[in-house]
Order: structure tokens, then C-alpha cells, then sequence
């Protein structure tokens, strides 16, 4: 797997892997691997994700009509 990996690119490879492991057509040596290689870079995308989500800043208005800049919180965190 490619270190530099963009998300978008990321999703597809992870798609492709389970795809292949949904098809039940692999023998179990080679099941494992591509399931570990999928592990891996789900691991590897929820990273470049929580990265992402540190930057995303969000604009509220401020009481004075300014706008102000926040950090971004997911829901439920």
C-alpha cells in the first residue's frame, strides 16, 4: 500500500478489498492477507480523516457581527 495515498483513492482500494472478500472465492491464506491489508488501511484512511477533521474549522458569528473561527468537534466527542 501506497504511503501517500490520497482518502479518495483510499476508499476505492478498501471497496475493491472487500469486494474480493465478499466474492468468498479466495482460499483462507490469501483471505487473511487481504483482509489484514484492509485493516491496515482503514487504519491508514481513519488518520488522514481525523487529520482532515482537525483543520475543518467552522464560522459562527460573533455577538459584536464579526465572524468568529472555531475548531471543528464531531458530534458525540
Amino acid at each position: 500500500m501506497e504511503k501517500d495515498i490520497s482518502y479518495e483513492a483510499g476508499i476505492k482500494e478498501l471497496e475493491k478489498l472487500v469486494a474480493s472478500l465478499e466474492k468468498e472465492e479466495l482460499p483462507l491464506e490469501k483471505s487473511l492477507e487481504v483482509y489484514e491489508k484492509g485493516l491496515k488501511l482503514a487504519q491508514r484512511l481513519d488518520r488522514l480523516l481525523s487529520k482532515a477533521q482537525a483543520k475543518v474549522k467552522l464560522l459562527s458569528p460573533a455577538r459584536d457581527g464579526e465572524v468568529e473561527i472555531t475548531d471543528f468537534e464531531p458530534e458525540g466527542e
